[in-house]
């Protein structure tokens, strides 16, 4: 069985605020290719059927794949997750953080972003190139798969 690693250390995303870091180049459907193809080894591996989304650093699609029997929901889901990340400068953990703490219980804030992790912002060269997402398991699974992805980029 394949090894998966852990989520990567907290320096995939820098620890300053993203709010400061400009959007760059978008990601090239290549890179896309790639990040998809970690993420769904590491879903398959943990038995998941996920939907995988990769958005440029405007938040327009670039790559996205349905695994068979992933459900339906979760091709929207991966959408609006990876479309947070990049409007955002954050996951889309930070919004759901943002949303329980001040207990509003809600997990849709504004056109376009959802408060629930498995959003990645894509950083390269202190600039935001895009955002990789996925949707189908629990929002821990979610957010461990979007990792693997993200963290893929540091290998091309």
């Amino acid at each position: 069985m394949e090894q998966i690693p852990p989520n990567p250390a907290p320096n995939q995303i820098p620890h300053r605020n993203l709010f400061e870091f400009p959007y760059g180049e978008p990601i090239i459907l290549d890179e896309a290719k790639a990040l998809i193809t970690a993420a769904e080894r590491a879903a398959y591996a943990r038995g998941l059927r996920m939907c995988l989304t990769v958005m440029d650093s405007g938040g327009n699609l670039v790559a996205f794949q349905r695994m068979d029997g992933a459900l339906l929901i979760s091709i929207s889901a991966s959408h609006e997750k990876a479309r947070t990340a990049v409007l955002m400068k954050a996951t889309s953990k930070a919004p759901e953080n943002i949303v329980t703490a001040g207990g509003l219980g809600l997990t849709y804030l504004s056109a376009g972003v959802i408060a629930v992790r498995g959003g990645i912002p894509l950083v390269r060269d202190g600039k935001i190139i895009g955002s990789f997402a996925a949707s189908g398991g629990t929002l821990e699974d979610d957010e461990h798969i979007s990792w693997v992805g993200a963290s893929t980029l540091r290998t091309l």
